[in-house]
């Protein structure tokens, strides 16, 4: 199931026609935020992709991946049992 596409923003735009004098530090917090939605939408594509991978190797190897899971278990099961 592909997450519902977000509407592109730029937040330069959005402030520059509420204000139109925007002080230097407003500039650089606006850059700032645009670029922090560009690499979350970076990092989403990327999550999706990877999650597919994951998909598709849980589906090609199942055995592996139940005893890689078991595995993963017990041991954070010994180390948070570990007092």
């Amino acid at each position: 199931r592909k997450p519902a596409a977000r509407p592109a923003t730029n937040s330069a735009a959005r402030a520059a026609s509420a204000r139109p004098a925007l002080s230097k530090k407003d500039s650089v917090l606006i850059a700032g935020i645009d670029r922090a939605e560009e690499q979350a939408e970076r990092l989403r594509a990327w999550a999706l992709i990877r999650r597919e991978e994951a998909k598709d190797a849980v589906r090609t190897h199942p055995l592996g991946s139940s005893v890689i899971v078991f595995a993963a278990g017990m041991i954070f099961g010994l180390l948070l049992s570990r007092r």
